[in-house]
């Protein structure tokens, strides 16, 4: 199994004839090792093989193979046509004939060396990444070149990863799409940084956006009942931890692993260091002093939760009591009855089983910040205001995640737009007289009357199986029939009955064709 090297030396790739393996050189030194019979161009025949050689040097390389003929004509339109193909290979890898001044391709192996080193060793999870790299260049072959890697390749490793077993354990099922698409995402990540860091010549990079699976941000969120139940049934020494995490709307370590240091209770001020922001690359692990500090100001509820948390340690806010003495796996010791600094893995263990308690799979301890942006953004409307709350270094994150959420101001949108429609409603009666009918979304409203499921509605809606449809437009006519009765306008009223003895003459699906067309 290949894998990847720790020190990368890179030598200029050509044809993998040219090098190849060690057997592939034993077999072509016994090839030319004979007795030199018969020479052509760009082939020779030797007294040890019954066929020709293909031989020639190209670029300050020599390749040399078998042609696999006895015919000299044969062969030297064999070894015509594999200069050609080499020399277009070159062409199409270097951009021009000669010999190359710089480097512009590598084989997968080289080229994963050398990412791993230089980039992917320093990402955060970098372990995950190393073996995922491997597991590449395994399906790959080490000795493919990176101009040779095409849509079609990426098809073949799409296909070959979907086979695996999750993780190598095959009670888990197959390989996950979300795990496929980190092997794409990584293949991609070594391309392109082979074409902007070492200047890399590839001209067949495959169309990554059509090899990944679109994953849309997640959207889950607590509702009221479920908070209030979480935070009843958790520890009384754990839950202003909780609360404080569910009211400040920050991440998890920065959150439960705060120290004294950074609260500033005159200014009302927390101080939370945060990752840079970097346009390009992935985010590095680096020191906590190098990250930018944001300030976070203290609520009524934060203050008070940070005032019954002083004097229980000296340097972390947050803290568990001890339930036995004992000491840990890792030498640590623990005195029952005693104050320690709370972590993120032990609050997130205690999690998992209230989890599981309350039968809440499908929520994780990040859907409360998420919770705390959306709820803000439907109180105030303002993107901003959330962007700063959450403290996103950009705002197109707030924006592509809180994208779903339906503010206030859009309630009271809507409800406008229905105290419009009235308005209208009340301009037509005074234009024309005759008010509109009252739109309704259910024919067994109580305030239709019963003559409307009479005899003639039957006859031609319900008896016959027509669309509900048909039925309500004739709630609508009785209605306005009903209307103009009381109000006693003779002339409406005999307009009205002639409209009635030229309905009785057509069908009920012409009826219900031409009230659609008027929009009844």
């Amino acid at each position: 199994m290949a894998r990847i090297r720790q020190v990368t030396h890179l030598s200029v790739p050509g044809d993998e004839t040219a090098t190849g393996t060690r057997t592939e050189r034993r077999v072509r030194r016994k090839a030319t090792s004979g007795k030199l019979v018969d020479k052509g161009k760009w082939v020779e025949k030797r007294d040890n093989s019954p066929n020709w050689q293909m031989v020639f040097s190209l670029y300050k390389k020599r390749h040399s193979r078998t042609s696999e003929t006895g015919n000299k004509r044969e062969a030297e339109r064999k070894a015509r046509e594999w200069r050609d193909e080499l020399i277009d290979k070159h062409v199409r890898v270097h951009g021009k004939r000669g010999v190359p001044t710089k480097q512009r391709d590598a084989r997968l192996l080289d080229a994963a060396d050398w990412f791993w080193k230089h980039k992917a060793s320093k990402d955060v999870g970098a372990g995950d990444v190393r073996t995922v790299l491997n597991r590449i260049v395994d399906i790959l072959k080490p000795h493919t070149l990176l101009s040779d890697i095409t849509d079609e390749t990426v098809i073949g490793l799409i296909a070959t990863l979907e086979g695996y077993d999750h993780y190598d354990d095959p009670s888990r099922g197959k390989m996950t799409d979300s795990r496929v698409d980190q092997h794409v995402t990584t293949l991609r990540r070594l391309m392109r940084n082979a074409v902007e860091m070492r200047k890399f010549y590839l001209p067949d990079m495959p169309a990554w956006p059509h090899h990944v699976i679109v994953r849309h941000p997640r959207t889950q969120e607590w509702s009221v009942d479920e908070v209030d139940a979480v935070t009843a049934s958790w520890r009384d020494d754990l839950r202003p931890a909780l609360v404080f995490l569910f009211e400040s709307a920050l991440r998890l370590t920065n959150a439960i692993e705060l120290k004294w240091a950074d609260v500033d209770l005159d200014a009302g001020v927390i101080r939370v260091r945060v990752k840079t922001v970097r346009k390009h690359g992935r985010k590095r692990r680096i020191e906590v002093e190098n990250r930018k500090v944001r300030e976070v100001v203290i609520s009524k509820m934060m203050r008070e939760i940070l005032d019954h948390q002083v004097g229980k340690h000296p340097e972390s806010v947050f803290t568990f009591v001890s339930k036995s003495t004992r000491v840990n796996h890792y030498g640590r010791s623990y005195t029952r009855g005693e104050h320690y600094p709370l972590n993120v893995g032990f609050f997130q263990a205690y999690w998992v089983a209230v989890r599981a308690n309350h039968g809440l799979q499908k929520l994780c301890l990040h859907d409360l910040r998420r919770t705390r942006g959306s709820w803000l953004y439907r109180a105030t409307g303002n993107i901003k205001l959330v962007k700063e709350f959450l403290h996103h270094a950009d705002i197109g994150v707030t924006e592509r995640v809180y994208a779903h959420t339906a503010s206030e101001q859009m309630i009271e949108g809507m409800e406008l737009v229905s105290e419009y429609e009235a308005k209208l409603r009340e301009r037509h009666a005074a234009r024309t007289g005759r008010p509109l009918p009252v739109r309704r979304a259910f024919a067994d409203s109580a305030e239709v009357p019963a003559e409307v499921g009479g005899s003639e509605g039957g006859k031609h809606c319900g008896s016959e199986g027509y669309p509900r449809a048909l039925d309500m437009c004739s709630t609508v006519e009785t209605l306005a029939t009903k209307q103009l009765t009381d109000r006693g306008d003779a002339g409406d009223q005999a307009a009205h009955r002639q409209r009635e003895r030229h309905r009785k003459h057509l069908s009920p699906r012409r009826i219900f064709r031409r009230r659609h067309q008027l929009g009844s």
